[in-house]
């Protein structure tokens, strides 16, 4: 797997993997590789998003959507563990928006990347097509490099025509670990037992 290398500084951000929220195998075995990740590769900074759906959400408000957070639940245990060791870099965040820069406390992630001194941001988690890319494009907007890796997100109930959607404009900016541009350095990690 590529891993873009554009910056000195960079955070992990780990969207919406809830187990309770998923359909099917495949949010599982794309789990796994994220754990396989977070144990292979160091970063400066890790931000791990929660959401939940209720009805004062946009979620509902323009798609009828509810989803408690009792519903949604927190983030799998395989994450969580893989976590631990890195507690003194990790932000934490509940939204119920899809982009992790407008959940409960969007000024302390602000502040939390200021400090850590932040450059570049790689995205995993669920849904690449939703909070995925919300989040990616807020980035960017916001002055970070920002990359998709793609092999570490997909839609969570596997729907694979979304994902491919989401990829196809991801692609088309050079925001995903697949579609660097020439200038942008990479290393390849083995996500491989």
């Amino acid at each position: 797997m590529i891993v873009p290398d554009a910056a000195v500084t960079k955070a992990l951000f780990i969207i919406d993997v809830q187990p309770l929220t998923f359909k099917g195998d495949l949010p599982a075995a794309v789990t796994e590789k994220i754990v396989r990740f977070i144990e292979k590769v160091p970063y400066d900074a890790y931000v791990l998003a929660e959401y939940h759906a209720p009805q004062s959400s946009m979620f509902y408000k323009q798609e009828g959507f509810t989803l408690s957070e009792e519903e949604a639940g927190r983030t799998g245990k395989q994450i969580a563990n893989a976590l631990k060791t890195y507690e003194d870099k990790l932000f934490h965040v509940r939204k119920t928006t899809r982009s992790c820069f407008k959940g409960f406390d969007p000024e302390g992630l602000k502040a939390f990347l200021r400090q850590r001194r932040i450059e570049e941001i790689h995205f995993v988690g669920f849904d690449i097509n939703d909070c995925v890319l919300a989040s990616a494009y807020e980035a960017m907007d916001s002055g970070y490099y920002s990359f998709i890796l793609e092999e570490l997100c997909h839609q969570q109930s596997g729907i694979q025509e979304l994902a491919d959607a989401a990829l196809t404009i991801f692609r088309s900016q050079r925001m995903t670990n697949n579609s660097l541009h020439e200038k942008i350095r990479y290393k390849e990690v083995g996500l491989e037992d």
